[in-house]
């Protein structure tokens, strides 16, 4: 036969204080994993935005360098053309200007400047600050032929026309 054993009381109450020990324990190590877990998730979304800012500064700095270096490469394209034009002119008004007729070298510089984007006019002057020739490929802006590019108020004034 089976002996029912009864509690007291005081065993009974002290289970259920047992009870509800464990039942307080068990809450609180749920509530800390809980908190761990998103402290974990908020933690890594902070590394991810923080890696991905980092990246985008990196990209950006990539970028602009790269564009830094293809505006220097273009500049030095630009200047070494408007270099060569007027090495070329010089060259040519030392040599060969002298074979054609003083009324077409207006044309022939115009033809010269013609190509080179860079370039609004061409204007030979001489030592003086006269200007010999000239030819605009834009527009036409020339001096009078007594006008004198010596004198700072004579190149304002060039400076403003244009």
């Amino acid at each position: 036969m089976h002996t029912v054993h009864r509690m007291s009381p005081a065993t009974n109450h002290a289970s259920l204080d047992t009870g509800a020990i464990r039942f307080k324990r068990l809450w609180l190590a749920v509530v800390l994993l809980s908190v761990l877990i998103i402290v974990a998730f908020a933690g890594s979304s902070a590394y991810d935005a923080w890696r991905s800012y980092r990246y985008s500064i990196l990209a950006t700095d990539r970028e602009l360098s790269n564009l830094a270096n293809a505006l220097a490469e273009q500049t030095a394209w630009s200047l070494q053309s408007v270099d060569l034009l007027l090495l070329d002119t010089a060259r040519w008004y030392r040599s060969d200007s002298r074979q054609i007729p003083v009324e077409h070298r207006d044309d022939v510089l115009a033809s010269r400047t013609a190509g080179v984007q860079q370039v609004r006019q061409v204007m030979i002057v001489d030592a003086q600050g006269n200007q010999r020739y000239g030819a605009a490929s834009r527009r036409r802006v020339t001096m009078s032929p007594t006008a004198r590019t010596s004198s700072r108020n004579a190149m304002e004034r060039r400076r403003d026309c244009s």
